[in-house]
């Protein structure tokens, strides 16, 4: 099967030259030669293509910026002086890095001129067209530690002290959100900033911190290692490998999963520390907090939910106190099976996304010595499933403490109404005399097997930093614990 990749919107347009024109467009040099590369050879799969150059566009920018300076003024507690020397230091860096790309182009554009005697030879076209991007990812991470040693060099003895914190704290923040895992990517010092848990030295949660400040570096470098942003990984020996189903390349692959498993379970441990070390309502709140940042699908707000806010704004509700104490149990008891709902829920994706990540990385090898691939169930599918159910039973109780006049007015209800009533799709009528929530067998919500991801409602959008939702009445309990 032929591969065919364009990096243009991937990596951003360069400089037109002569020798980048084609069909009337002006290409960059690296998207040129990898076009050329990608019309050339022959990959077993489309998937092949990514066991290397999607790698590519990261080391096309910088891993410094000059909005990070104020990471190093914060951290470092720099001077007046020192903050115009390191402003002085990242201008360099810059300059040398696109110095550096420039010289890749004019590698890569000679690549490009001389392709046609590559062309009988695939695998030596695929060394020489990645070669120079292998060289400058090795450059490129010689610039960023000269950037850290010209920093660095500037300290007086106090900050000198600090610098092991701050090295793990912006390795931290350039490396932490290339996860792909859910709960891979959370940052925990984040989440105690946003809930003004800060300071924290001195408090309960001062050991967990500290230990995870550790525990998160060690994670991070060991994925780092297995990365093919690495200098040295070896682009083109990594897609021969991915081309033939190598033992070689499902052990890579998999290797790289266990690193990022490390990252997600060092995050998960860590906010089960925290939330015991601060007990109580704080402790649940940053609980619920922390998750619904790493597990966005499972804690994301439902459908139900918004429904009950709806219902606790309705004006008859406001105006009769039986009617709005009876609502609130509802939904005190809602909440009560959305906790466990979404405990299970979480479980299952924890165990459930490593696995379907390992059994891609055999299926790729499977298809390449002509087997058949090996598809797993999905054991989050029907938990999902259940949620959308259980929540379309509390919806009808709170239809008919509202009546269907008042319910069909709020805000989100018309999704619940069967197609008689209503012409939300995906939801089938009730057929006359039929008891139960109007739902036949098949039935979806709008939102299909995806959890609710109908919602266009924001994670916060229903109550502070409870992820269930709006909790009207419940006082300090509105975050209460499972």
């Amino acid at each position: 099967m032929r591969w065919n990749v364009d990096l243009r919107h991937r990596c951003g347009p360069m400089p037109p030259t002569g020798a980048a024109k084609e069909n009337g467009m002006f290409m960059s040099r690296i998207a040129t030669a990898a076009v050329l590369f990608a019309t050339t050879c022959h990959m077993a799969t489309p998937a092949a293509a990514q066991s290397g150059l999607e790698s590519i566009p990261a080391l096309m920018r910088p891993e410094y910026f000059s909005r990070d300076l104020l990471l190093f003024i914060e951290g470092l507690e720099l001077s007046d002086g020192q903050q115009v020397i390191v402003e002085l230091a990242f201008e360099d860096y810059e300059q040398d890095f696109h110095a550096g790309i420039e010289a890749m182009n004019q590698k890569i554009t000679k690549v490009a001129e001389n392709v046609d005697q590559l062309r009988d030879n695939e695998d030596e076209l695929l060394a020489t067209v990645l070669a120079p991007i292998q060289d400058w990812a090795i450059e490129r991470e010689v610039l960023n530690e000269q950037l850290l040693e010209n920093v660095r060099v500037l300290l007086d003895d106090q900050q000198q002290a600090r610098w092991a914190a701050f090295s793990r704290r912006l390795y931290r923040e350039k490396n932490l959100p290339h996860g792909v895992l859910a709960g891979e990517s959370i940052n925990l010092y984040h989440v105690t900033r946003d809930l003004e848990l800060e300071p924290w030295a001195g408090t309960p949660i001062e050991p967990a911190l500290i230990a995870y400040a550790g525990d998160l570096d060690d994670a991070l470098r060991n994925r780092f290692s297995q990365s093919l942003l690495k200098p040295g990984s070896g682009f083109a020996e990594v897609i021969r490998r991915r081309e033939s189903g190598s033992p070689e390349d499902v052990a890579r692959r998999k290797g790289m999963l266990r690193a990022r498993v490390g990252v997600r379970d060092v995050n998960d441990a860590t906010i089960e520390l925290m939330a015991k070390a601060l007990g109580g309502e704080e402790g649940q709140t940053f609980r619920r907090e922390a998750l619904r940042r790493g597990y966005g699908r499972v804690f994301r707000p439902t459908p139900a939910q918004r429904v009950f806010k709806a219902a606790f704004n309705c004006q008859a509700v406001k105006d009769d106190v039986a009617l709005r104490t009876a609502v609130q149990n509802l939904y005190d008891e809602y909440l009560g099976y959305l906790d466990e709902a979404n405990e299970g829920l979480l479980e299952a994706t924890r165990q459930y996304e490593p696995d379907k990540l390992s059994n891609a990385a055999d299926n790729s090898a499977r298809r390449v010595r002509g087997e058949n691939i090996i598809r797993k169930d999905d054991p989050t599918r029907p938990l999902y499933q259940a949620r959308r159910e259980m929540g379309a039973e509390y919806i009808e109780r709170l239809k008919e403490l509202l009546g269907a006049e008042a319910f069909h007015d709020l805000d989100g209800a018309r999704r619940f109404l069967p197609r008689s009533a209503d012409t939300t799709p995906g939801i089938k009528p009730r057929a006359p005399g039929a008891g139960g929530l109007g739902l036949t067998s098949g039935s979806k919500v709008k939102g299909g097997q995806k959890g609710e991801k109908g919602s266009k409602d924001g994670p916060n959008s229903l109550g502070g930093n409870d992820p269930r939702g709006f909790n009207p009445g419940r006082g300090n309990n509105k975050d209460r614990g499972r």
